[in-house]
């Protein structure tokens, strides 16, 4: 295996971008951190999908369906949001009773 196929097994498309030399040809360069970090604050495109009568919330939806974001949480990351949810709700609700027992200053 050549060190361009392992080039082509490490990284996806989403991390190439297209540049056009002076004599015509179009060849794969690789985009720098930050460009690819700018690039997925990009609307989705939607120029393939019928949108003159939906709503807000069903182009929202199509969008979001669209996106080419990883799903990548395991199990325990989403415990630790879980946990974390709690103890910040007990914290929450906790110093709210304090404030109310308190009163004003």
């Amino acid at each position: 295996m050549s060190g361009e196929d392992d080039l082509k097994n490490h990284f996806s498309n989403e991390d190439f971008g297209k540049h056009v030399s002076g004599a015509g040809s179009v060849e794969r360069v690789e985009l720098s951190r930050w460009q690819r970090i700018k690039d997925s604050f990009k609307e989705a495109d939607l120029s393939g999908i019928d949108t003159t009568n939906m709503t807000d919330v069903e182009k929202a939806a199509i969008a979001t369906a669209n996106s080419p974001l990883q799903r990548s949480l395991k199990g325990r990351h989403l415990q630790m949001i879980a946990i974390g949810g709690s103890i910040g709700t007990g914290l929450f609700v906790g110093s709210g009773k304090v404030l109310a027992v308190g009163g004003p200053a």
